[in-house]
């Protein structure tokens, strides 16, 4: 978690036969790591389409692969995708519209599709 996000581990909770580390972070800094691993990856068109998708009221929340976190890369998973599980992030904001605009802004590919 902590290679995609500079967040705090706060705990960890038991769910269902597993536990779950949970972490928080607060502001701009919390996110600046993804923000740069989907510029490094050149991956600004994908991400922003699947986040655009998970916008729920003024939450965004998605799920991103262990193992390509580990490996210091981003990537989105469905849980029970991967054998090692999932990070859910849940990003709570103002504007999640603004927010995505930072994170993966809109290329000039993604305007002319638009």
């Amino acid at each position: 978690m902590k290679n995609i996000l500079d967040v705090e581990i706060t705990g960890k909770d038991k769910c269902d036969d597993h536990w779950v580390l949970v972490g928080r972070g607060e502001g701009e800094r919390t996110l600046l790591k993804l923000h740069f691993l989907i510029r490094r990856d050149r991956i600004a068109d994908a991400v922003r389409s699947k986040l655009l998708k998970c916008v729920i009221g003024n939450s965004i929340v998605f799920h991103a692969n262990k193992q390509a976190a580990y490996a210091g890369h981003f990537s989105f998973s469905e849980p029970g995708e991967s054998p090692l599980g999932t990070i859910e992030i849940k990003i709570t904001c103002d504007d999640p519209q603004k927010l995505i605009d930072w994170l993966a802004p809109p290329s000039e590919r993604s305007e002319v599709k638009s």
